[in-house]
């Protein structure tokens, strides 16, 4: 397990050596959030209940993920924040604060922990992470739970979120991350789906949805799912 986390220090590391090809992040990532994630003018918006479960990733842009494979990921709602820690700018819990998110951090024992189950070779790995709410639906900031992880949050958003026909689960999600440190720009990008399989139209159309909102990238990785052990 150590030597699952220094590869992944790794990855992370050659994530902040790496030089930006699009471009700066915007100063809000909010920007970037479709009417199904913000509610529009009729909707409630983002229900993080419904985001519960199992997903599968299916493609994705992020350094962090080099040598990995069959990446999935079970989401549990932890409810509502009851505390408000303030201004992302002003830090959390002794924490810096994080650029990107133009709204108030609400209580870690709140949002969502997620469990991103993944293998390197035929290792398998699973790297625990959280999302903090903020006051804005659909923007969190995100770390690792593991020592230190809480010194290290990135912005992250809900693009889309499209809910099944009977309303009571999402059936697929899309995640933007876009973090600064200097000039160095992280960005990571997270298409997934309740089912194993997903076709190339359904893809091309999520993939439409982010350039829809102006997120720009180059080309994505896509996981294949064949031979994949199931869920632990």
């Amino acid at each position: 397990m150590a030597a699952l986390l220094v590869l992944r220090a790794v990855a992370l590391i050659t994530v902040y050596g790496a030089t930006s090809t699009v471009g700066s992040c915007p100063a809000d990532i909010s920007i970037y959030r479709t009417s199904s994630v913000t509610g529009g003018d009729d909707g409630d918006g983002l229900d993080l209940m419904k985001m519960n479960g199992l997903w599968y990733e299916q493609a994705y842009i992020d350094l962090a993920q080099v040598g990995e494979s069959c990446q999935v990921f079970n989401n549990t709602y932890l409810g509502e924040a009851s505390e408000d820690l303030g201004d992302g700018s002003d830090g959390v819990d002794g924490v810096g604060g994080v650029d990107g998110v133009d709204g108030h951090v609400m209580s870690s024992t709140s949002g969502i922990d997620q469990k991103f189950h993944v293998k390197y070779g035929p290792i398998p790995y699973t790297l625990p992470l959280h999302y903090d709410t903020t006051d804005q639906t659909g923007v969190f900031q995100r770390y690792a739970q593991y020592p230190g992880g809480k010194f290290l949050k990135f912005p992250s958003v809900v693009v889309d979120a499209v809910l099944s026909d009977d309303g009571t689960e999402y059936t697929s999600l899309s995640e933007y991350l876009c973090y600064m440190i200097g000039p160095i720009e992280y960005v990571e990008i997270r298409i997934a789906t309740r089912g194993v399989s997903v076709t190339n139209d359904e893809l091309e159309e999520m993939e439409d949805v982010l350039r829809g909102v102006g997120i720009q990238y180059d080309n994505l990785t896509y996981v294949d799912h064949n031979g994949c052990d199931p869920w632990p």
